[in-house]
């Protein structure tokens, strides 16, 4: 991440009115056995959130596989949707096959996984 997103980072951070999350079954969340991990299932449970925080309207900011799931949302509470930005996310289910597996780097004969 560079400076610049840090920064950005830092002051979205000290409003309240931010809020931050990782999909169910990535980066730092849970990842239980019984979900279905679906992208319309994602976009439910973030729904969920959105209501137990009280956000009546709201800006949208995802990132890649939230992409697809933040265009989902936006389709099941249009008029709660202020505006959505997609930041290198993907834009349909078959963008996704990228972000579901884990990055190779290939150096010669050896393989290190990187994600």
């Amino acid at each position: 991440m560079n400076e610049l997103c840090r920064k950005g980072f830092r002051i979205a951070q000290q409003s309240e009115k931010n809020r931050f999350c990782d999909i169910i079954g990535f980066g730092g969340s849970d990842k239980p056995g019984n979900f279905s991990y679906l992208l319309k299932e994602q976009a439910k449970v973030i729904e969920r959130a959105i209501d137990l925080i009280g956000f009546d309207k709201f800006h949208l900011v995802a990132h890649s596989m939230g992409g697809i799931i933040g265009i989902e949302l936006g389709e099941m509470i249009p008029n709660r949707l202020r505006s959505f930005i997609n930041i290198e996310g993907n834009i349909t289910a078959e963008d996704c096959t990228m972000s579901k597996r884990a990055r190779v780097y290939c150096d010669g004969d050896e393989r290190v996984d990187i994600c």
